[in-house]
């Protein structure tokens, strides 16, 4: 898929060598041996002018001579234009047929190697030899409860009874090779050779599976090991309450601008983390333009969090590549300071840069982590003195998580998403460029808006360009936690964070305000179904891009 358009541009066929104006017809010099036929899709692309593309479907035989072929067209065409199929009649023929009926290689079905025989008493006889994947043999034998019997008129032919034997659809066989024995003068209904084939391939399932079975010293040792585990990660309910649940929750704001700093500080949260913009020097980007530099913006940021009293922590993006390390690790002994209580880093490659560089520096781990067990925690608990954990935990994970880490001498805070946009999908490519000439120059389109993907269902996913060119899409709906709060204490969560990211000053201050309202009530034990948190909820919701959902924080994330 090209950057430039989401379709795709099928295959090229050859480039336009020259365009007749009276014949209306354009010749095409191929590059290979796919012509078209008609009934498919051709476009034309010329490389000095892509945005202005022509298409049709193919109505007529083209001409083929000398390596080229001749074609009818519409409109004038270019010489030096590409010519792509992006539609294929044959192709699509037989696309069709192979999701009607898949080739058997497409299953990778077990085979069966099957011989059929009547014995003496009239008895049908299987005696079959199945092969696992790992090359191993299983032999099968099946005899039939009933007789054949002598034909009156219509005996049961030999192509009739290797007919019906051979057929395994809806099963994970397939018979490979065949032999029968049988004098084709006697008789059965039909019935009776359907129950023989399937009892028969039920056999052989369950021999597959028995036969798949580890042995029993395996069992043996996996229940060993599974016994060291066991205490590590069971919960004893009757104490889950009493060592997971925290007294109080800290508030947490993540944001990227000035203004959202100052509508946080005025609002009263307890920590902010500041992503400052970065734009490399080389960026002729315009989206950023008109933003302090990064080191007086972490200035500016850090000295509002002193004076109003609020921690202040300072935060990498998602992804860091040479050109930003390079560009900001030097800045670091320059803006670290008695107002910067630590560094949040969304990935381990940043973390362990920062503490070879700064050995005595704190670090917060922030969603990118992906934290989901309590092993993670474990591992990163002597790099982090706080972690983010993932936002695709369920309540009744994050429990057991937190108090398996307790168990194991784990102090560190737990920090939770509970509001806010979560990231989807971050692209090296700018999405916008296409329809926007980011040139730095003057007539340039703004590109500063609000832009959004939207689906065919309707949906709009967020899309902002940072600094560095790159598309951070995120999910058509926020997650809102805020009548969750109570369980979140009870769980053992230390501080709830709200994702302002590429939201407005007026955002970020009025959700705060509503989440320390909700903290407030939660303090004094309220219910999670009270009226107040159902009020604070609404009113959310007017704030949001697309509406709010609780995630997987109540059924967790489905596994397939």
């Amino acid at each position: 898929m090209g950057t430039d358009a989401s379709d795709h541009r099928g295959i090229c066929i050859g480039h336009v060598s020259r365009y007749d104006k009276k014949s209306n017809t354009v010749t095409v010099r191929t590059t290979g041996s796919c012509i078209p036929r008609p009934g498919d899709g051709l476009l034309f692309i010329h490389p000095k002018n892509p945005c202005h593309e022509y298409g049709f479907s193919l109505n007529t035989v083209p001409v083929q001579k000398n390596g080229e072929i001749t074609l009818m067209v519409s409109q004038p065409v270019e010489p030096g234009t590409a010519v792509f199929i992006t539609f294929s009649t044959d192709l699509e023929m037989r696309a069709r047929q192979i999701i009607a009926h898949p080739p058997v290689g497409l299953r990778h079905p077990v085979p069966v190697d099957l011989d059929v025989r009547v014995d003496n008493e009239g008895n049908l006889v299987l005696e079959g030899v199945v092969y696992s994947h790992r090359g191993r043999t299983k032999p099968l034998v099946y005899r039939s409860d009933f007789c054949l019997v002598p034909a009156r008129s219509h005996p049961l032919t030999r192509e009739q009874l290797e007919q019906q034997l051979k057929k395994t659809g809806g099963t994970p066989f397939t018979i490979r090779n065949f032999t029968l024995t049988y004098s084709g003068d006697l008789f059965t209904p039909l019935a009776g050779l359907n129950r023989v084939r399937r009892e028969f391939l039920a056999r052989a399932e369950a021999l597959m599976i028995a036969h798949s079975h580890p042995p029993q010293e395996s069992i043996e040792k996996a229940q060993q090991r599974w016994n060291v585990l066991k205490p590590e990660v069971i919960i004893q309910p009757e104490k889950t309450r009493d060592n997971a649940s925290s007294s109080s929750l800290v508030l947490g704001v993540c944001t990227d601008s000035l203004p959202s700093v100052e509508k946080a500080v005025e609002a009263g949260c307890d920590v902010i983390y500041f992503e400052p913009a970065f734009t490399p020097r080389e960026s002729n980007c315009r989206i950023p333009a008109g933003i302090p530099s990064f080191e007086s913006q972490i200035i500016s940021a850090s000295v509002l969090c002193r004076e109003a009293e609020i921690c202040f922590v300072l935060k990498f993006p998602r992804i860091t590549d040479n050109t930003y390390l390079d560009s900001i690790l030097t800045l670091v002994p320059q803006t670290l300071s008695p107002d910067i209580a630590g560094v949040m880093v969304e990935n381990c490659g940043t973390a362990h840069v920062l503490m070879q560089r700064y050995p005595a520096l704190v670090l917060f781990g922030s969603m990118g982590l992906n934290i989901f067990n309590h092993k993670a925690v474990r591992r990163l608990s002597s790099r982090f003195g706080m972690v983010t954990l993932s936002p695709e935990l369920s309540r009744d994970e994050i429990r057991l998580l937190i108090h398996a880490a307790r168990l194991q001498g784990c102090s560190r805070s737990f920090a939770l998403i509970v509001q806010g946009s979560i990231e989807a999908m971050v692209s090296e490519n700018c999405i916008l460029r296409p329809g926007f000439q980011c040139t730095g120059k003057a007539g340039d389109t703004d590109a500063s808006g609000f832009f959004g993907i939207r689906d065919a269902t309707g949906h709009t996913f967020p899309v902002r360009i940072d600094g560095e060119r790159r598309s951070h899409i995120y999910n058509s709906s926020e997650i809102c936690l805020i009548d969750h709060l109570p369980s979140i204490m009870q769980i053992g969560i230390n501080e709830v964070l709200i994702d302002a990211r590429g939201r407005t000053g007026t955002y970020t201050g009025e959700m705060i305000r509503l989440y320390l309202e909700a903290i407030q009530g939660a303090k004094k034990g309220v219910p999670e179904d009270d009226l107040h948190l159902r009020h604070l909820k609404e009113a959310v919701k007017p704030l949001t891009i697309g509406g709010i959902t609780a995630g997987h924080f109540i059924r967790g994330l489905k596994e397939s």
